[in-house]
């Protein structure tokens, strides 16, 4: 399994008018991945940018990236994804390991 953050941005020009017919449909869907254990966690922007971050967990990342791509806002093309694949940071055991 790998961990994903996707960070979706609304294409050039697009606004909350265009997005706002499709919100109840992204909802559902969102929520049925949830249900489905691929979206992990989902998040609208707290900076006020529009956006939404999901994290998602998938077999691979083309797993991901076809799943953000069926979205319904990703299908109407109002919003791209940057997929960003991640790691866990292991450096921490390099830090506190007993030098003795």
């Amino acid at each position: 399994m790998v961990k994903v953050l996707a960070i979706g941005h609304p294409q050039t020009g697009i606004r909350w008018e265009h997005i706002a017919p499709y919100v109840g449909e992204q909802a559902r869907s969102v929520w049925e991945r949830y249900e489905g254990d691929q979206v992990r966690e989902f998040y609208l922007r707290a900076d006020h940018r529009p956006g939404v971050v999901l994290v998602l967990e998938c077999d691979e990342v083309t797993e991901a990236e076809r799943l953000v791509a069926g979205l319904p806002i990703s299908e109407a093309d109002l919003l791209n994804f940057e997929v960003i694949p991640l790691r866990p940071y292991m450096g921490l055991r390099e830090l506190f390991r007993d030098p003795t």
